[in-house]
């Protein structure tokens, strides 16, 4: 998990999955206040371990250009 905040306020929360049905995928959510609620979760990067067994690793950092999210993370093989 990472976490970031924008200039207008948004905390955004990027992660790597761990659930059976989507080990490896890169998904992020945002906050408008505080954290209280959360966004739906958007999938950044889907990870496909059964047809070429690529997934998100460890490594995740995010950071806000202005108000839109970056989000970077390593790949490897599961």
């Amino acid at each position: 998990y990472c976490f970031a905040l924008s200039e207008d306020g948004k905390i955004g929360n990027a992660f790597i999955s761990k659930e059976i049905y989507n080990q490896g995928d890169v998904q992020f959510r945002e906050s408008k206040d505080g954290g209280l609620t959360w966004s739906s979760v958007a999938t950044i990067f889907d990870s496909n371990i059964q047809a070429d067994s690529l997934g998100a690793f460890r490594g995740i950092s995010m950071v806000y250009l202005r108000n839109s999210p970056c989000v970077t993370f390593e790949v490897a093989h599961i």
